[in-house]
């Protein structure tokens, strides 16, 4: 089973997994095997251990990409909100608009949204933020209902503010694929922090071999569930994958904060 397919549309930077973190767990054979994979060198235990704290961290985050929902492309949650965000500016328009009829609402609207005004002795003084709302839910009596139209309003309020924030470009997001470029970047510190290479030039007619870093991350990727592995289809794929990450990380750094 190979990895499957990223998708191209953006999603929300939420997600959730059931089920325990996947296990990384090997025996001295395979190391031996990784080992020869990047030319005999030889880690020692605390190589090792950052090796597999890399790689724990890895399954840990990349089991949350796919199932991130969808902030783009249809049925995602921007689409979702630009209807909602309609169907609420709709239903605003309509209630203000019932000029003389609004008394004959507002026995019903009292019916389904009771409430009494709070008055300020039933609060605790000097406090305001989280804690003046958690003194407001703490109270008996439900807070001071708003009427229809305010409350119209406000539902259209909050579903504008969300969709401008969640559609701006530069929004966060799970970025499919983030989690293994994040995995080869711990692995190129580790590697550097012991001067070794982290090179990932693909083979050619001079030097057909592939550089060892590109053969080390294919050889501990051959241990990794199927559906974890990336850019394994030649060494050629897998290096070009590592270069171009190194280019996107390159480019963000240079590129200017939104303002």
């Amino acid at each position: 089973m190979s990895a499957r397919r990223k998708s191209r549309n953006r999603r929300l930077p939420i997600s959730g997994t059931l089920g325990a973190p996947r296990k990384w767990k090997l025996g001295d054979d395979d190391w031996t095997r990784f080992e020869a994979a990047y030319g005999g060198a030889l880690f020692d235990a605390a190589m090792r251990a950052e090796i597999a704290t890399a790689i724990g961290k890895y399954f840990y985050w990349a089991d949350f990409e796919p199932t991130a929902p969808f902030a783009t492309g249809d049925g995602g949650v921007i689409e979702k909100l630009k209807r909602a965000s309609r169907l609420a500016e709709d239903l605003y328009r309509a209630v203000t608009s019932l000029g003389d009829a609004k008394p004959i609402l507002a026995p019903h609207w009292e019916k389904y949204f009771p409430g009494q005004k709070i008055s300020d002795d039933e609060l605790p003084a000097g406090v305001s933020g989280a804690e003046l709302f958690d003194a407001i839910a703490a109270l008996p009596r439900r807070p001071y209902r708003r009427d229809l139209p305010e409350m119209a309003h406000v539902i259209a309020s909050a579903i504008g503010d969300t969709l401008r924030e969640v559609d701006r470009p530069d929004a966060p997001a799970f970025e499919e694929g983030e989690a293994w470029g994040l995995l080869v970047r711990d692995l190129e510190r580790i590697f550097e922090a012991r001067k070794l290479s982290i090179a990932a030039a693909k083979g050619n007619e001079a030097n057909p071999a592939p550089s060892p870093f590109v053969r080390f991350i294919r050889e501990i990727q051959k241990s990794f569930p199927p559906d974890l592995r990336r850019h394994g289809s030649s060494y050629d794929a897998l290096a070009k994958a590592i270069s171009d990450m190194r280019r996107d990380v390159k480019r963000n750094l240079k590129s200017p904060p939104p303002g």
